[in-house]
């Protein structure tokens, strides 16, 4: 059976957790990716067919592509998940080796309060309007819900405007949008209600809903938000700040858990995050804003040469 079509009669059935419509899409798109390079290189994609060698290839070939190892994993993740369900279900009687690639550890980095300021100050900028609201408003306010909520994009924007109090102060992230699978509510701040009520919330079913350059409520499409992400680069962009990939949207989530964790701990962070493992919730957290050990606080140091220090040169020989 072809590895798509297994996906969809058979592993999806076996695996009730995987219920949310962007986790479905997102496990979809990743096997899409390795049946496209199967197809490319005239490789048949049935589960009974492949081999480990064929799992290596590809890794090779999708480095070499420009993609990162953490990318590349999530891919061979998904295959190895159709290959043990197929294995356990009689579709193939070989159970494969999937061997990772190695990942940098790269330390996880936040916005800073001043760097928060510059994003606000350029999105404010921004012309014309977006449905009703002058854009300018519409884009502070999703900026400030992102961080206010800790809302992955995907959810922020499947925010109904029914779930929405303004009175109270308080969002619902939807549950079918969020990798727990359950609601999670969200306390904002006065001001940002403030520029909540600026939008009609009887027109749209989504609180964001008027965005209209991204086919995003098409629930089967994995990169829903391919326009928007171009938009917030330009406001990253006249801010001055970095606008890599690593500094879209997740590094608002990010800047959110670190926010609470410095403020109430790591275990308040990974309540808010979602998180089932702490591992998971430290590659969230900046640690140049928590505070943490120092060697400089803990040991002491050999003295330097005074002289050095005052001359600038080193003492006389």
């Amino acid at each position: 059976m072809n590895l798509l079509e297994f996906f969809e009669k058979v592993y999806r059935v076996y695996h009730p957790k995987l219920r949310s419509d962007q986790a479905i899409a997102t496990m979809r798109q990743q096997i899409k990716c390795f049946v496209v390079y199967l197809a490319e290189h005239e490789i048949k994609a049935d589960t009974d067919a492949l081999t480990e060698d064929h799992l290596v290839q590809f890794s090779s070939h999708y480095v070499e592509q420009g993609f990162s190892p953490a990318t590349c994993n999530s891919v061979l993740r998904a295959v190895r998940s159709i290959w043990i369900e197929a294995q356990k279900r009689g579709y193939t009687s070989t159970r494969h080796e999937v061997h990772l690639l190695k990942e940098p550890e790269r330390l996880p980095e936040a916005w800073f309060p001043q760097d928060m300021e510059k994003i606000l100050r350029s999105a404010a900028k921004e012309k014309n309007e977006i449905g009703q609201v002058d854009a300018g408003i519409w884009w502070t306010a999703l900026i400030l819900v992102v961080y206010w909520t800790g809302a992955r994009i995907s959810a922020a924007m499947h925010i109904r405007s029914c779930d929405v109090d303004l009175e109270s102060g308080t969002i619902r992230l939807p549950f079918d949008y969020q990798k727990t699978y359950r609601d999670e509510l969200r306390d904002i701040p006065e001001e940002v209600c403030e520029l909540l009520k600026r939008f009609n919330k009887d027109r749209n079913e989504f609180l964001f809903g008027d965005w209209p350059n991204d086919n995003w409520q098409n629930r089967t499409i994995k990169k829903g938000f391919e326009q928007l992400g171009v938009h917030y680069h330009r406001i990253l962009t006249r801010a001055g700040l970095p606008a890599t990939p690593r500094d879209k949207w997740h590094k608002l989530r990010r800047t959110f858990g670190t926010r609470v964790a410095a403020a109430a701990g790591r275990a308040i962070a990974q309540e808010l995050l979602g998180h089932r493992h702490m591992q998971t919730t430290e590659r969230y957290l900046d640690p140049r804003q928590i505070p943490r050990h120092q060697a400089t606080k803990i040991i002491d140091g050999p003295a330097i040469n005074p002289e050095l220090l005052e001359n600038g040169q080193g003492a006389e020989k």
